[in-house]
């Protein structure tokens, strides 16, 4: 992704199929970096403010959300679609005073989004933060992980992208499986073997070497899921093109960070918009397949019987 060059090891299990990075560095911190996406200075203001919310409130709301959300609002999600944050919080009944919580936050993104469409009880970790910070708006978001948290303290538990990125993740379901309440949930998004690995390999964008510890198949997340006491709610496959512009950059030695990736420079990439599209649109033809490289899947914690 930076362009580093640095060469990994994984190794692939034999019975579920994922990939396990063999010798990951001691220090993980050089591999994220200043620049790294999730900790970007996040902004929330004006007009793109306010649409978003008027966005996020017909989503949530329909025509209880008022009359400026029905005008505005609705225009808007025809646009640009539903929030995938709604779809999420719905899917989970999500109240807007639940309390949610995002593992691996980052800068807090998701849960400013969040927050400008109503919800109230907003709290975020990272290990990577410079240290803890407090919104104005009220969102908080604190440098530690996810074992320091007491049992059954939140409604909904995030990981967006971040369940790879830790290096025990049976240890950090079960963690999840603690601090959730009865009858809560958990949403794990997370890049998952398919198409994409078995089409480019070691190339393959989303192995991100060696910030993913490890890939699994949609049957290894099953049974880390279901080993923690999680009764699995729902899978959604949620990939995108990027799984094909970004291994296609990767073949031709482009990081995701050079200046003639995609992801920096849109108009001065490889791609034209023909292909762009075409790759979206096999995106969407692998997730139906169950074959894409991403999936998200909800889990709740039930009462034992």
């Amino acid at each position: 992704m930076i362009g580093l060059r640095h060469t990994f090891e994984y190794a692939e299990c034999p019975h579920c199929g994922t990939l396990q990075n063999t010798e990951p560095p001691n220090d993980m911190a050089p591999y994220y970096g200043h620049g790294y996406y999730s900790f970007a200075e996040q902004r929330q203001r004006g007009i793109k403010r306010f649409l978003k919310r008027k966005r996020a409130q017909w989503a949530l709301k329909g025509v209880r959300a008022g009359v400026l959300a029905m005008l505005v609002g609705s225009l808007m999600v025809k646009w640009y679609g539903v929030p995938d944050y709604v779809r999420w919080m719905q899917r989970v009944q999500a109240r807007q005073d639940s309390k949610i919580l995002d593992v691996g936050c980052g800068k807090g993104a998701l849960l400013l989004e969040m927050q400008n469409a109503g919800f109230t009880n907003l709290q975020g970790i990272d290990p990577f933060l410079a240290s803890d910070l407090r919104y104005d708006n009220g969102v908080e978001l604190f440098q530690c992980t996810i074992d320091s948290l007491p049992a059954e303290s939140f409604d909904i538990v995030m990981m967006h992208h971040s369940l790879e990125h830790v290096p025990h993740p049976q240890q950090t379901m079960q963690h999840l499986y603690r601090i959730v309440k009865r009858q809560g949930y958990g949403i794990i998004r997370i890049p998952v073997l398919g198409f994409a690995w078995r089409h480019y390999g070691v190339d393959w964008v989303q192995l991100d070497a060696p910030r993913h510890y490890f890939l699994p198949t949609l049957q290894a997340l099953t049974m880390l899921a279901e080993g923690a006491g999680f009764t699995i709610q729902g899978v959604e496959y949620d990939s995108t093109a990027f799984q094909f512009w970004g291994s296609e950059q990767y073949r031709q030695n482009i990081p995701l960070y050079a200046e003639e990736s995609f992801a920096v420079h849109p108009q001065g990439s490889l791609f034209t918009a023909q292909q762009l599209r075409d790759f979206q649109t096999h995106a969407q033809a692998l997730n139906a397949q169950q074959d894409g490289d991403m999936v998200c899947v909800y889990l709740q914690k039930l009462p034992s019987s």
